[in-house]
């Protein structure tokens, strides 16, 4: 064994393990991300940086990315320091990686590294569909509103008895579920066909949802920071009452835990009391069907039985008969 990798009996402490890493292996995860080309690779894709650093703005996080610098990372650098063959073999593994999979995801996709977690919200998503079907109605708007005013009178014949139980139900679910003021729906004039009223109310349910999605997109992109304000406030109080930081994790992950939990069992619990009362049913039923196969088995057997016994008299009366005979 060679003297870089020699311990006393007692085994290495932690002091003398950093201190065999030569200045190479200074743990930081910056550094260890800048030295690995897969890490590297995944930080150029838009939506992993970005994601990266919301986490790291959490408080809690940032405490544990300390704790991990300053104890985890410096003693695997000193074990690959000491253990040369393990780090070939990660180096190695990681370029695998990077240069099989990830060179060909971006030949496959490019656009994920343009693609950012704005691009992704709602309202973007919601501008970009509208924009393409309004492109394809512009397109086409004329030669289809041409052959309909020619064959207006044969096609209302013909669709308006199928259209008009769609109507009333989209009439119904719009009173119901996106109630307005009238003030931005299109006109609803009596005596027109049953093509022309689904006409307006697809352009009422339009009008009306329009702002609703926009309100639960703009909700939706409050929730990230909402989200890391609300764990940073819950970790810092920890720390006002406990100043040891490894305590104040675990309280803040429970309190976390708590709350998460205290707003899905209202969901789950109803949802578990309906699975038990269909489990406890179909128990039930297999039971009955179970006693009601053994109940038929048995009186089966019973008849088998009683037949054979006939049988069995029968052969030994026989003989008897024979021989007065």
């Amino acid at each position: 064994m060679s003297s870089a990798t020699q311990t006393p009996a007692n085994g290495p402490t932690y002091a003398a393990v950093a201190a065999s890493a030569d200045s190479t292996t200074t743990a930081s995860i910056t550094k260890l991300t800048d030295a690995s080309p897969t890490l590297s690779h995944l930080k150029q894709y838009p939506l992993i940086s970005q994601s990266v650093s919301y986490v790291s703005g959490i408080t809690i996080v940032q405490s544990l990315q300390k704790f991990i610098e300053g104890s985890v990372l410096v003693y695997a650098a000193a074990l690959l320091g000491n253990f040369q063959f393990l780090k070939s073999i990660l180096l190695s593994a990681d370029r695998f990686i990077n240069d099989t999979f990830l060179v060909n995801l971006d030949k496959f996709a490019p656009g994920l590294t343009s693609l950012t977690w704005k691009d992704l919200y709602p309202s973007v998503i919601f501008s970009y569909v509208y924009l393409q079907v309004s492109a394809f109605v512009s397109q086409h708007t004329g030669s289809i509103t041409n052959k309909l005013n020619d064959n207006r009178e044969a096609i209302s014949a013909k669709v308006d008895p199928i259209i008009s139980p769609v109507n009333r139900t989209l009439s119904g679910y719009l009173d119901k579920y996106l109630p307005g003021d009238g003030a931005t729906d299109a006109s609803t004039s009596e005596g027109k066909d049953e093509l022309a009223k689904f006409s307006e109310l697809a352009t009422t349910a339009y009008t009306r949802a329009v702002p609703i999605a926009t309100k639960t997109a703009q909700d939706l992109q409050a929730v990230p920071a909402n989200v890391q304000a609300h764990v940073s406030k819950i970790y810092k109080n920890q720390l006002q009452n406990d100043p040891n930081t490894s305590r104040a994790f675990a309280k803040t992950s429970i309190e976390l835990t708590n709350e998460i939990s205290s707003h899905i069992r209202p969901v789950f619990d109803p949802l578990v009391t309906r699975v038990e009362s269909i489990a406890k049913s179909t128990q039930s039923k297999v039971n009955d069907v179970v006693e009601n196969t053994k109940s038929n088995v048995d009186s089966i057997v019973s008849q088998v039985r009683s037949g054979v016994d006939r049988g069995n008299n029968a052969n030994v009366s026989s003989p008897v008969a024979i021989g007065a005979a």
